[in-house]
């Protein structure tokens, strides 16, 4: 095949999202548009398409990026001290807040909730910004590839970024298309002191190719719509201690977060809590909240994560709570190989091992996480 001499690298834009679903549903994953967008939303310069000659789009990369979390002096403790000060104000405006969410456009809520993050959702960016100008690249030039691309901006200032939605159109595998989007997305977060992605088996030797190196290995749980048993008399039972999370939480909920994934991931989990509340659930320890899970909606099943949590029951005791109100549908975490414990408790309520990934990254530095509180990552998009 000869489709590389005619392919070219541009900016994806709001445009393009169709194109990136349908490359999803050729690859058989769960994204919906709303995915793509917060790629746009997030890192408005910072997603890539190829196009062949007619315009089609073929491929795809997409970059997020993170900061390191704040290693705040005040604990847990202290920080759910004093918001109990105001406890009921609070439940009342969350509850006020919550049932708002259902009238509401999600986009609209992820970008209010946003704004109570360190970095505000910026606009989509629109396409008739997109400013071309051709990029050079001696490997592309190899290709036949030419590149169009806005200037680029960084919202963000990063320590740690993501690359993902790396999908090439099966037609055109095989010709180094994927190569050329990868080193645009790298090139991309040039500035960035550490990269990561999670890598599936057909991926992994690309990516080792150039420079990701192995770190954990992640299994996709599938579990498909069943009722949900019930909790025995002889097991602890977390469940009593959990409960429907509202927007009072989510300053808890980050700082949880932050803790467990050493990065600062407020505005991705605002758009989470947006998109489906129903989905999101807290667990009340004895010094405040102590564990959280979010999901969203997929074109497969539901995905769960991050889930946050102090043990593998209460871990187990979130998801249940999910499962108590989405037993009838399909639902997905992606859990860490190395946690036995947690992996039996995830099977038990009725989760498959579906396909393997590997956390890959490319640089030394690494967030300064308490990963035995962290369960299940967001997504393999997402981190």
């Amino acid at each position: 095949m000869n489709a590389s001499r005619s392919v070219i690298l541009r900016g994806m834009t709001r445009d393009d999202v169709d194109a990136g679903l349908r490359l999803c549903r050729l690859s058989h994953w769960n994204q919906l548009a709303r995915d793509w967008e917060q790629f746009l939303r997030l890192t408005p310069d910072g997603a890539t398409v190829a196009t062949d000659e007619a315009g089609v789009v073929i491929g795809s990369v997409a970059t997020v990026r993170y900061a390191a979390a704040h290693r705040e002096t005040e604990t847990m403790t202290g920080r759910d001290s004093d918001a109990r000060h105001d406890r009921d104000g609070d439940a009342r405006l969350g509850r006020r807040q919550s049932d708002e969410r259902l009238d509401r456009n999600d986009d609209d809520v992820a970008v209010e909730l946003a704004r109570r993050f360190s970095h505000p959702v910026p606009a989509i960016q629109d396409p008739a910004t997109v400013t071309p100008h051709p990029i050079p690249g001696a490997d592309d030039q190899n290709l036949g590839l030419r590149h169009l691309e806005p200037g680029t901006r960084h919202p963000v200032p990063a320590s740690m970024a993501w690359i993902a939605m790396v999908l090439v159109d099966p037609a055109h595998r095989g010709s180094g298309i994927g190569t050329a989007l990868l080193r645009r997305g790298l090139a991309h977060v040039a500035d960035v002191t550490t990269v990561g992605l999670d890598a599936t088996p057909l991926g992994r030797p690309l990516y080792e190719a150039l420079g990701f190196r192995a770190d954990t290995t992640l299994t996709r749980m599938r579990r498909e719509p069943a009722p949900v048993k019930p909790v025995r008399a002889s097991e602890r039972n977390p469940l009593s201690r959990v409960r429907r999370a509202t927007s009072a939480d989510h300053d808890a909920i980050a700082l949880l977060d932050g803790q467990a994934s050493g990065l600062d991931r407020g505005a991705m989990l605002a758009w989470l809590h947006g998109g489906a509340p129903e989905l999101a659930w807290v667990y009340d320890g004895a010094g405040g909240i102590e564990g959280a899970v979010l999901g969203r909606p997929g074109y497969a099943a539901i995905h769960l994560g991050p889930v946050i949590a102090p043990t593998a029951n209460v871990a187990a005791g979130l998801v249940r709570a999910v499962l108590s109100t989405h037993g009838q549908d399909a639902v997905m975490v992606d859990v860490a190989d190395d946690r036995a414990e947690w992996r039996q408790a995830v099977e038990a309520l009725g989760f498959q091992a579906q396909r393997p990934f590997t956390r890959m990254y490319r640089g030394q530095w690494r967030p300064p996480a308490d990963l035995t509180r962290l369960f299940a990552i967001i997504g393999p998009e997402f981190g």
